[in-house]
């Protein structure tokens, strides 16, 4: 009967399984730069808790798990984390008390949480967090370097290249500087020598992205130092650091790192590039008129996407149409399977085992968008996709060739086959090269492969990121075929999990700001323009929040647009309506400046039908 009941599961459920590979990856990578497991662990792990999580057999809490992706100059956002609930709490807390500390609005009583001492958390890394913010928000050097000193016992006078430092670690480095100079006001010989140590450091050591989320407050902070004479070496490091964040469209300290270039160039009385003045004035009008106040502290939180085990399991359970006795059934008591679906209870092994069979969960602990364990086609989808943030053609096909290539033997796995036909699709699509009639057909396929019957009212189904990218040009075509009704439903199905899920916005923000940005476009397609206001605005913010500038100018151009034709809404004061003209500026200076060429020839096609101006 309940077989009778349980909707069909994916064939070859065997092949979908999500085997672990964290560990393997990580070996790999750190074999590949030639570090020993002594140097990696060093102070922070034992050799054979690091040996066992390489070979599989053991994960160490997930912070300790992104320390040592760090310390090999890379992070573990390959992989996208499903965490318990009291995981997900203590990574929370984390996150308040470091905004807190920053902002100077910490107490004491922000110390007093049983959350601070979660026992599933590395005890070494929970006291360098609590002892380093606590000597922050009290002026305390001491403190604050005896916190770097518990994993890096050669700060600050004895650090070699040879050492394995992670980012998070450096950026201890750096408000343990900045916070020194509010207090004491003084040239300082070691802070010089930090500063000198750590480019020269993440520059050697730490992979571009990597780098990304680290080298612009490093080379802020060290072309802010009165103990630096070198105006030129300012310069250079500005420039870096400027040119890297356009790399990757980060909006986040772009201002700073103007300022401090336009500063520099001032004092060795030369002439300033083009360009340079107008991006930070922009950016800095943006911030100022939308109230924007960036993410603070965002070189210390961890990248990857984040998942509750718990959200997971209920949707999985709705998904098949169980209840929970009918799930519970042959695998544990009924107030077993609601202490696990409410979050209080972590499973064993065993009972996971069980649980994941009963209801086709094929998702570990940490999930990829590929099944390998080479982290070479790790490097070439990343690569994949930068470029297509970029609107460049061409490269990103051949990319993809070279991917399905590499993979190999690899393509008999669905996720995989879902990857390469969906990147390839995908374009197909955005370029003109199939209608979009025929996509659907494609991308029904695609979702087919990893989900059982996916259909557009699907109401519950635990979308990894890749199937939630594929969900969301299915809703791209929808629109492109006049039909942005149905897109709108698909669009608020994601929406309504994204909202209604525990997890904060801040680790599921990229994924909801695509999708307001598409609803936004496809209720303005609808001529209902209160809604895509209030989404406009929010988004911009958003935009700053998880620094993508590439998202940025989409907003600002919707908000030119409404006020050119009359459609913003009076209720909304904040915006300068009758100065529309503005807002169009704002959205070609940003595409241009994260060389968004696609949307560069349309905002200015558009400007010179208004404006007769180029």
């Amino acid at each position: 009967m309940i077989d009778a009941m349980k909707k069909s599961l994916p064939e070859n459920i065997d092949k979908m399984k999500n085997y672990e590979i964290i560990g393997e990856i990580y070996k790999q990578i750190r074999e590949k730069k030639l570090y020993t497991r002594e140097q990696v662990s060093k102070d922070l792990i034992s050799i054979r808790l690091l040996e066992r999580f390489e070979e599989e057999e053991k994960l160490p809490d997930f912070l300790t798990i992104e320390r040592l992706f760090q310390r090999i100059g890379t992070s573990s956002d390959m992989f996208s984390i499903i965490m318990m609930r009291n995981e997900y709490e203590y990574l929370d807390w984390r996150k308040q008390i470091a905004d807190k500390a920053l902002n100077g609005k910490i107490t004491n009583t922000d110390w007093e949480s049983n959350i601070a001492h979660d026992r599933s958390i590395n005890p070494v890394l929970q006291e360098q967090f609590v002892l380093f913010w606590k000597g922050y928000s009290l002026g305390d050097d001491v403190m604050m370097k005896n916190a770097i000193c518990l994993t890096i016992s050669e700060f600050p006078d004895h650090m070699t290249t040879d050492q394995c430092i992670g980012r998070e670690e450096i950026a201890y480095m750096l408000y343990y500087i900045e916070k020194n100079r509010e207090t004491q006001n003084a040239i300082w010989i070691e802070e010089y020598d930090i500063l000198k140590f750590v480019l020269k450091y993440i520059n050697l050591k730490y992979e571009q992205k990597e780098l990304m989320r680290i080298y612009g407050r490093a080379a802020c902070v060290y072309g802010e130092s009165d103990c630096v004479d070198n105006v030129n070496d300012k310069i250079n490091h500005y420039k870096a650091a400027f040119d890297l964040q356009r790399k990757y469209a980060r909006i986040n300290g772009m201002e700073r790192i103007l300022k401090g270039l336009i500063k520099a160039y001032k004092e060795m009385e030369q002439l300033l590039p083009d360009g340079y003045r107008h991006m930070h004035d922009v950016i800095s009008s943006i911030k100022t008129e939308f109230h924007i106040q960036e993410n603070a502290g965002l070189e210390i939180k961890i990248t990857n996407e984040i998942y509750l085990f718990d959200e997971m399991l209920r949707e999985y359970r709705l998904e098949r149409g169980f209840s929970v006795k009918q799930a519970a059934e042959g695998v544990c008591n009924d107030k077993t399977y609601r202490a696990l679906e409410n979050g209080k209870r972590r499973p064993k092994n065993g009972t996971y085992k069980a649980i994941a069979e009963r209801l086709g969960i094929n998702l570990g602990k940490y999930n990829a968008d590929m099944n390998t364990s080479n982290y070479e086609h790790f490097e070439i989808l990343d690569e994949i996709n930068l470029i297509a943030r970029k609107d460049i053609k061409g490269r990103e096909q051949k990319l993809i060739d070279l991917l399905e290539y590499k993979l190999g033997d690899l393509m008999k796995y669905p996720k995989n086959r879902q990857l390469i036909e969906g990147v390839r699709e995908i374009q197909n699509l955005l370029t003109g090269n199939i209608p979009p009639e025929e996509y659907l057909k494609l991308v029904n396929h695609q979702l087919d492969l990893t989900i059982d019957d996916w259909h557009e009212n699907m109401e519950h189904h635990f979308y990894t990121t890749y199937e939630a990218k594929l969900v969301y040009y299915a809703a791209v075509a929808y629109r492109r075929m006049k039909k942005p009704d149905i897109a709108i439903k698909i669009v608020d199905n994601i929406l309504k999990y994204i909202d209604e899920s525990r997890v904060d916005l801040d680790y599921r923000i990229s994924e909801k700001l695509q999708l307001m940005i598409l609803k936004k476009n496809l209720l303005t397609d609808l001529e209902i323009y209160d809604e895509p206001a209030e989404i406009a605005l929010e988004e911009i913010e958003f935009a700053f929040w998880i620094f993508r500038g590439d998202r940025l100018h989409d907003c600002l151009f919707e908000i030119g647009w409404m006020c050119e034709n009359g459609y913003w809404p009076e209720k909304m004061k904040c915006i300068d309506k009758d100065n529309f003209k503005k807002y169009f500026e704002y959205a070609l200076c940003i595409s241009e400046l994260f060389y968004i060429e696609k949307d560069q020839k349309v905002i200015k096609k558009y400007m010179q039908s208004i404006f007769d101006i180029v």
